[in-house]
């Protein structure tokens, strides 16, 4: 059902993507994988990947990694390969599997299999293994097949699996030598999923070794073909495309962008079969499409869009309408203070939330699978109703075809929002998951895709760490700042669009770490340029250095500077004090602060309150503001639950949308979280310290973020807050009433998505009416 003889003169685009970076990936190895054709080529009929000895990316090693991933994957049938693989110690050549939701549950929940597996100092052997929860790495459940004589780099052989629900075996030249079934794991059977090939030779690591005098470079694995077969009964062989059901054996329906679509969910009686949204210029819309099979598995299930025209015959742009499957995370536990009736179900289950790379899937009996479409307005789009289609197929076999209207009204968004927003994130985690070097030219590429999804979601300040600047101590007890890498940090996101500069804590609590703690400096350090020792540069010369540089560069009036966080009643006066020390260090730095905390009078001037404390002390806040001494933010985190709106992953997705609608409703100016990227390393969002997805609202991708349904419901959010401020400044009276419909207090707010859409609809008529 799917193959490559590589008979052509160059790699087939659509089937192969070139993974690249040198990061070890995981084992220490010293190869650097690059998109050169030097390192993967197409010749004499044969794939070639070449492993080199020569520096590139920072590496001694290069070669190359390609993978099927987002073009490609299957559950069950025959992989098999016809493969020449190379010589040498340290060559660790490669054809395996990754179940298609590691982006998602990470590795090893995700499932790996390797078909063929060899290291160079053993030319007669080669491996199949399994890689799953509790049996990963070297307890990886694995058997051998060894040649009687020669090596296996003399001539070709073929590779293969055969997959069956339930069982998995392995072949060298179609004779079997290893069987895996359930029963012969120590932990969870996760072969029942799709999964992307991955051919590649690696040099080095903790498993092969490294290369020695005796390995000649350069080094080739050839590769004949790669091909996958459906099985036919119990037989095996080829079999042509699956047999797709008639169309009253399938249900699609469409719902809007809030709804959390979970696997059982049935179509509602006279669910609606088409999508019509309303959008204002510089916004982008969303809506849902959900199809449940009854019946047999469907493979290659996707949707194509015709795009969108006009009735005067204007067409928006090929990027204008995109939909990407959703997909779904497994969580264990819900949030810990939340209950039943403020959460979209009870866990252990599967929640709806990243969006997925994979253009297609196989949706199976039983199984209800969305896919969220979203179309973006340019500011330029002439007003008008635009129509198109959207069609959904099982290959190249019709399913539905559903009709897409949009109208666009005569209303313009600014580019930059008038609600400030910060989701703080970590430059570092960004190089892990994707497996870059921190700090080269791939991690920079990386972190302009992250600037700008963070940009298109409505974000307008970054996290901007001190530890970006380094500090030399100089034998005259001077010190040295070096602002190279903060500069490079600093222009990069203020070129993509942000408009503040968020410069992270100069403090923290003492240690031992208790919640109650007192205040201190944190530790700065400073390198001795004599003895390369570290020692510490004192708060007020790091700040005041800061200070000097910021003006030099002309970014003072942008920047904000986080003294400690989240100082509550108990340590507040500590707080304080710093703060002043703070201050008299670098007065031109306006302070901002997460705070847990009634009154920051003169020693703060961002009030960022914790959601339920904002509720709690309004009153005492909104007079400050009035008074003109605050700026008045609010944040969440873990907390607060309940009835609180928040952005976890078992809470309904109104709660994210919502977020924007109460610093409306209460006259914030900002909003804060913690947490766009702080995955846990393994993606698991059970991991997180207190609630599912407090910790991360995006995932890694292919070449930069991968987005959520919470992201998106945030974005339309801001989106929300930005046309309610344009409505407000002409009829001040209708839009405050119109808001206090959708959020009367922070708890009490109508849980039914309807209310807001209806009331979001009204804002945009009352904008465009004279």
């Amino acid at each position: 059902m799917w193959h490559d003889e590589f008979d052509g003169t160059a790699l087939d685009a659509g089937k192969w993507v070139r993974e690249t970076g040198g990061g070890g990936w995981g084992n220490a190895e010293l190869e650097f994988y690059s998109d050169r054709t030097e390192n993967a080529r197409i010749a004499g009929g044969n794939l070639i990947i070449e492993a080199r000895r020569e520096t590139f990316g920072n590496r001694d090693y290069t070669s190359a990694r390609l993978k099927t991933q987002g073009l490609g994957a299957w559950r069950y049938g025959r992989m098999e390969a016809r493969i020449q693989i190379p010589r040498g110690q340290g060559l660790w050549p490669a054809f395996w599997m990754l179940g298609d939701n590691c982006a998602t549950v990470g590795w090893p929940a995700c499932g790996e299999i390797d078909v063929m597996e060899n290291i160079g100092k053993e030319p007669r052997r080669v491996h199949g293994t399994v890689h799953g929860p509790g049996y990963s790495g070297a307890q990886g459940v694995t058997s051998t097949y060894g040649l009687s004589a020669g090596a296996f780099a003399d001539t070709f052989h073929v590779f293969a699996v055969e997959w069956d629900p339930g069982a998995i075996r392995w072949y060298v030249d179609d004779t079997l030598y290893k069987t895996v079934t359930p029963h012969d794991l120590p932990g969870p059977w996760v072969y029942d999923h799709p999964f992307f090939i991955i051919l590649n030779v690696a040099v080095g690591g903790h498993w092969p070794g490294n290369p020695d005098t005796t390995t000649v470079f350069p080094q080739t694995m050839q590769v004949d073909y790669v091909r996958v077969y459906r099985k036919i009964g119990g037989g095996g062989g080829v079999a042509g495309p699956a047999k797709v059901p008639p169309q009253d054996a399938v249900d699609v329906w469409t719902t809007h962008g809030l709804e959390n679509v979970l696997h059982d969910a049935l179509p509602p009686i006279h669910a609606p079969t088409t999508i019509r949204l309303a959008a204002a210029r510089g916004e982008t819309e969303s809506a849902q499409i959900v199809v449940r099979v009854r019946r047999a598995c469907l493979d290659s299930v996707h949707i194509e869009s015709s795009g969108l025209v006009s009735n005067r015959g204007r067409r928006l742009g090929t990027d204008a309408v995109r939909a990407d499957w959703v997909g779904y995370v497994r969580l264990t536990r819900n949030s810990d203070s939340t209950p039943a009736g403020e959460l979209v179900r009870r866990a252990p289950d599967d929640f709806p939330d990243p969006l997925l790379d994979e253009a297609s899937l196989i949706v199976c009996a039983g199984s209800t699978q969305p896919a969220l479409v979203r179309v973006t307005i340019a500011r330029e789009t002439p007003p008008g109703v635009y129509h198109g289609t959207l069609t959904l197929r099982a290959g190249a076999m019709l399913l539905r075809a559903v009709q897409l209207t949009v109208e666009v009204y005569p209303v313009t968004l600014p580019r930059i929002p008038s609600l400030r927003v910060t989701n703080w994130f970590s430059s570092r985690a960004i190089a892990r998951q994707h497996r870059v070097e921190e700090w080269s030219d791939s991690h920079w590429k990386l972190l302009q895709a992250y600037a700008d999804d963070m940009r298109a979601h409505g974000q307008t300040m970054f996290q901007t760490d001190l530890e970006l600047i380094r500090v030399t101590r100089e034998p005259n007890s001077s010190y040295m700042f070096d602002y190279g890498l903060f500069d490079r940090w600093v222009r990069l996101f203020l070129s993509r669009g942000f408009s503040d500069i968020e410069l992270m804590h100069v403090g923290r609590r003492t240690t031992p770490w208790a919640w109650t703690n007192p205040f201190e400096p944190a530790p700065r350090p400073a390198t001795s340029s004599a003895t390369g020792d570290t020692t510490e540069v004192p708060l007020e010369a790091f700040l005041g250095n800061l200070q000097r540089h910021l003006v030099a560069r002309g970014w003072v009036e942008h920047a904000v500077l986080h003294v400690a966080d989240e100082p509550i009643l108990e340590n507040v006066e500590s707080w304080r004090a710093l703060s002043r020390r703070v201050h008299a260090a670098a007065p031109r730095l306006r302070r901002i602060e997460a705070i847990q905390a009634p009154d920051m009078d003169g020693d703060l001037e961002i009030w960022v309150v914790e959601e339920s404390y904002l509720d709690r002390w309004y009153d005492g806040y909104r007079a400050r503001q009035l008074a003109g001494g605050i700026e008045l933010w609010f944040y969440t985190s873990w907390l607060p639950q309940g009835a609180y709106p928040n952005r976890l992953i078992d809470y309904p997705l109104l709660k994210t949308r919502l977020l924007p609608w109460v610093a409306m409703r209460y006259d914030a100016s900002g909003f804060l979280h913690w947490g766009l990227n702080q995955w846990p390393s393994d993606l698991d969002p059970n991991k997180g310290l207190f609630a599912p997805g407090d910790d991360f609202i995006v995932y890694p991708g292919r070449d930069g973020p991968r987005s959520s349904l919470r992201w998106e419901a945030f974005r339309d959010g801001v989106e929300d807050q930005t046309l309610f401020t344009l409505w407000r400044r002409r009829d001040p009276a209708a839009a405050l009433r119109a808001l206090r419909e959708v959020v009367p207090t922070m708890t009490t707010y109508p849980r039914d998505p309807a209310v807001l859409l209806a009331v979001r609809q009204r804002a945009l008529t009352a904008l465009t009416s004279k």
